[in-house]
């Protein structure tokens, strides 16, 4: 069985800013880190419940891939896996799942 990868629609926000975090702090290309990432969330069409669940959050599971956690929920239903948050492993989980305000004027920064 292959569940299919759906995305929330701010993961575009959280790749963009990874990937200008190291262009401009790391002065790195992010290529490798982003393909890593993807390749890893493409690997849960097969083997959706393989990581761990929150034990605060029980609908979303924890996939470490370096130093960035991907959170996803797994929908068995619809043979369906959504990523919710891809986030750097420093940032506190409550503000990652609030999605605060200092994410848009980092966004902002980024879009320029």
């Amino acid at each position: 069985m292959s569940y299919q990868i759906r995305y929330n629609d701010l993961i575009a926000d959280d790749l963009l800013v990874i990937r200008k975090y190291w262009e401009e702090k790391l002065k790195s290309p992010p290529d490798r880190i982003l393909n890593l990432i993807l390749d890893k969330i493409e690997g849960l069409t097969e083997f959706p419940n393989i990581y761990q669940r929150l034990e605060d959050y029980p609908a979303l599971r924890r996939m470490v891939v370096e130093d960035y956690i991907v959170l996803y929920q797994v929908d068995e239903e619809r043979e369906a896996v959504k990523i919710e948050y891809i986030y750097h492993g420093s940032r506190q989980l409550k503000k990652v799942l609030t999605r605060e305000v200092t994410d848009k004027i980092v966004l902002d920064k980024f879009r320029g």
